[in-house]
Parts: C-alpha cells; sequence; structure tokens
C-alpha cells in the first residue's frame, strides 16, 4: 500500500531521474562542438551505446517493470541517433567554413 511520502519518494527519483536522463543528447552536442567527439565516433558506438543507455535506464527506474524502462531508454536512443544527425550537420557547416 502507498503512503503519502512513498509516494512522493517515488515521484521525486522519477522526475530527477528522466530530468537528468534528458540532459544526455545536450552534453553529446556539446562535446561535438568542443571537437571533442565526432559524428563518425558515435555513429560506431551505437551498439554500445545503446547497451549503456538500457542500463542506465535499469538504474533510474525505480520499478522493475519493462513498460517503464522502456519509456526512458527508448526516448533515450531515439534522442542519441538524432544527436548523431545534428553532429553531422554541425561537422559539414564547420567544413564550409
Amino acid at each position: 500500500m502507498w503512503t503519502a511520502k512513498g509516494l512522493i519518494d517515488f515521484e521525486v527519483q522519477m522526475l530527477l531521474g528522466f530530468g537528468l536522463a534528458f540532459e544526455f543528447p545536450l552534453v553529446i552536442l556539446v562535446l561535438n562542438l568542443f571537437g571533442l567527439v565526432s559524428s563518425q565516433q558515435l555513429a560506431s558506438k551505437r551498439r554500445h551505446a545503446a547497451v549503456i543507455i538500457f542500463i542506465a535506464a535499469c538504474c533510474i527506474i525505480p520499478s522493475t517493470d519493462p513498460f517503464s524502462l522502456s519509456v526512458l531508454a527508448v526516448p533515450l536512443y531515439v534522442l542519441y541517433e538524432g544527436c548523431i544527425w545534428i553532429a553531422r550537420i554541425v561537422e559539414r557547416r564547420r567544413a564550409k567554413v
């Protein structure tokens, strides 16, 4: 049975976990802007990134159900792929200048 404190703790943990997790793409894009990672490096490490994203989602989500895991992991992986595309665009623009 849920108590008010238990529910608030659960929701705070979920909000913090999701909030921090969704900052991950910004970190990747900043690293790309500084030239520390390239789109080729990101693309070559897709499999590693997928595993790390799912492991991180397991650690962040306080429940054990696969749906909650997917709610966090799938959008993070899609954002990772989006970061690869954005990194390619940034690199092309940088090469033109």
